[in-house]
């Protein structure tokens, strides 16, 4: 993947990457960075594209996000259920629009690797995958509070309604454990 920058939301993320550094690099709140971003975007009068999620919702926060950035410019939406023959028209219709930022969420196949499977198809701008962003946007589900996030404990919630998610446990073991054969051997 090839990225200009990259914004760790994980806490597991930045105590790997201070484990290998020695640096701790800053861990940004989704839903803050995106509405200090929306902020930044509407003083410029930047466009928009929204893609994912489902169409009331999505709907919904176009509604929020254009009453809170009235000045933002949405320049278009498409549903997270892409269809195989719909794909070269939405791509087209992202391009054509020339969006700054294109806010994906949920119901893109491939979630959050959507991205860099078409970055070659896209224009240059801002890309930015959030799971639950609509979603909060919306009103259909909160997020975090400050303390929670600041302690790393937002995926308990998501444990709770989906006890499955346990099961993530072991990969996260394992990343532990190859952060620590690269210390050792610097792979």
């Amino acid at each position: 993947m090839n990225a200009d920058l990259v914004i760790p939301i994980s806490k597991s993320i930045v105590s790997g990457a201070k484990f290998l550094t020695r640096k701790k690099p800053v861990r940004y709140m989704p839903f803050s960075f995106v509405i200090s971003l929306l902020t930044a975007l509407e003083k410029r009068e930047y466009p928009l594209y929204l893609l994912g999620g489902k169409k009331q919702i999505l709907k919904k926060a176009e509604r929020n996000i254009h009453a809170t950035f009235p000045r933002l410019n949405i320049v278009g939406r498409f549903e997270g259920r892409i269809r195989r023959r719909e794909e070269p028209a939405l791509m087209e219709a992202i391009r054509k629009s020339s969006p700054c930022l294109l806010l994906v969420g949920k119901g893109v196949k491939g979630s959050e690797l959507w991205i860099a499977r078409n970055s070659s198809r896209l224009n240059s701008g801002i890309r930015l995958w959030c799971s639950d962003l609509f979603e909060v946007f919306a009103e259909k589900k909160r997020r975090p509070s400050d303390k929670v996030f600041e302690r790393g404990l937002e995926s308990v919630g998501f444990c709770l309604k989906n006890p499955f998610r346990f099961f993530r446990i072991f990969p996260y073991f394992r990343y532990k454990f190859l952060l620590l054969l690269y210390k050792i051997f610097r792979l």
